[in-house]
């Protein structure tokens, strides 16, 4: 409790004893002035008697003038030690009342312990509190900034990836959407103004049916036709590649390599289909003749010729002069040559490469890429290659049926889409 409330108290307190003591000495004064006046008009009924008998009125006068200053010396010596006394009571209560106001304090402090205790706990409990919270306010910055590098690290990978698909759509690109248009380029019809190269060439079957490298260098006899072709066939698949413009193989190419992993032995041609319009101009305008040795004319559909550059000009060893009817097609030459397909979408789930030739897009883009020749270079398979063979040449597609060099079958005969 307050120390000034303490005093309050304590004087609330003495206030309370001397109007008691006061109650106390006006009570006894009383008491001995009745038993005075009683002894004073007693007695004078009597002396009255006995004035009356024989005494004068003067001696009356003069007791009851006795009596009266006896009533008043008693009332003042009654009053005197009343208040004389009164201090040593107020002495005995003042130690009794700091006592008292002392162990009102002393029981406050006591009974204020077990409230300061449970303060002190509350107060631990609450730094406790506290100290959690700011720890696990630093774990959430911890995992928030390991959350933002993961996040970096993810985007930073993301990144990459998107360089690399961008670089492989600028190396690979399936379809005419993601071509520009370029210029039409007319082509030639004739052999000599395609610089077509006219040289020998050997079918022997038994000689050249196997994966050795093309002998150009024999002084005795010219190279095998089906070993210039796979040369063809590789620097083809280079060129599109380093354009970044996608075909497929087809037809007898792809027979020779699902049949026995290299072109047929006595194969006149390559044959490659061609997304679309778009995709063989851009071939045309950007294809390098000079360093591929390999010429685009035009003969009915998309051919191609190689020239004197072919093979680093190893093939001029084999040239011999035109005849009048070679400057007219190829495929009556009697020399290696290429068949480009161009194919375009009949609907949104339909390819067409040739009249009566219907495919599922699905089963022929997009392409992908095998290793042929015992794993010494690549060529674009189709999606479904065996789809399309079953649509070429039937459910036997992998029985040889003659050794004409372009097959008696007819195309697409075995379709399922023939009307």
């Amino acid at each position: 409790m307050p120390r000034r409330e303490l005093l309050k108290a304590n004087k609330a307190h003495a206030n309370m004893v001397t109007r008691s003591l006061k109650k106390l000495s006006i009570f006894f004064i009383v008491t001995l002035a009745g038993t005075n006046f009683y002894y004073l008009f007693g007695n004078s009924r009597k002396n009255s008697n006995f004035v009356l008998n024989g005494n004068s009125g003067k001696n009356s006068n003069l007791v009851l003038n006795k009596k009266k200053q006896q009533l008043f010396s008693n009332s003042t010596q009654i009053q005197k030690p009343a208040v004389v006394d009164q201090a040593p009571v107020l002495n005995k209560k003042k130690p009794q009342l700091f006592s008292n106001s002392t162990q009102i304090q002393k029981s406050a402090v006591v009974d204020q312990a077990p409230v300061l205790k449970k303060k002190k706990q509350v107060f631990r409990s609450s730094e406790q509190i506290l100290q959690k919270y700011a720890l696990l306010e630093e774990q959430a910055q911890e995992l928030k900034k390991k959350k933002q590098a993961q996040q970096i690290q993810k985007y930073a990978l993301l990144a990459e990836k998107a360089q690399e698909l961008k670089k492989k759509k600028q190396v690979f690109r399936t379809n005419s959407q993601q071509i520009q248009k370029p210029a039409v380029v007319v082509l030639t019809t004739n052999l000599k103004d395609a610089k077509c190269a006219v040289f020998k060439c050997t079918n022997n079957v038994a000689k050249c049916d196997n994966i050795l490298p093309t002998n150009y260098d024999d002084g005795t006899e010219p190279p095998c036709c089906v070993h210039v072709l796979r040369d063809m066939a590789r620097v083809f698949d280079d060129e599109m590649s380093r354009l970044g413009l996608d075909y497929t193989a087809t037809f007898g190419t792809l027979l020779g390599y699902r049949r026995s992993d290299r072109l047929i032995p006595w194969t006149g041609d390559n044959d490659y289909i061609i997304p679309s319009k778009n995709v063989v101009n851009a071939m045309v305008e950007r294809w390098d003749t000079k360093s591929t040795g390999l010429a685009h004319l035009m003969q009915g559909i998309n051919r191609i010729c190689a020239t004197p550059d072919f093979a680093g000009g190893k093939l001029q060893k084999w040239t011999t002069h035109f005849h009048p009817f070679l400057s007219t097609q190829l495929c009556f030459t009697g020399l290696p040559y290429i068949d480009l397909y161009v194919g375009r979408n009949t609907s949104s789930t339909m390819f067409q490469e040739l009249v009566g030739c219907k495919h599922l897009y699905r089963d022929v883009f997009p392409s992908k890429r095998v290793l042929v020749y015992n794993k010494t270079f690549a060529q674009n398979f189709p999606a479904n290659p065996d789809q399309l063979l079953r649509s070429f040449y039937g459910l036997n597609w992998r029985t040889p049926i003659d050794n004409d060099p372009h097959g008696k079958a007819k195309y697409c005969s075995y379709s399922p889409f023939l009307k």
